[in-house]
């Protein structure tokens, strides 16, 4: 399984090599909650995970070659 993934915001900082679009591979499909895993981004970094324009369960399987966007936590007021 490939899993395009795109982070929004400041969880490009999380990923090892500080790009904002990567490519995950699995042997079995993984879930939002387990990309964020692999990916090393904490859980409570996120707002939410998307597809397609739409929001994601994070404990959803997701698709082979799936695109993903993973948006942070944003504060302010």
């Amino acid at each position: 399984m490939n899993y395009r993934v795109t982070l929004k915001g400041h969880l490009f900082l999380y990923e090892s090599e500080k790009k904002r679009h990567t490519v995950l591979e699995s042997r079995v499909a993984l879930t939002p909650a387990e990309l964020l895993h692999a990916l090393g981004i904490p859980a409570s970094e996120v707002y939410m995970a998307a597809a397609g324009g739409k929001q994601l369960p994070l404990d959803l399987p997701l698709s082979d070659e799936q695109e993903v966007e993973i948006f942070p936590v944003i504060a302010g007021g």
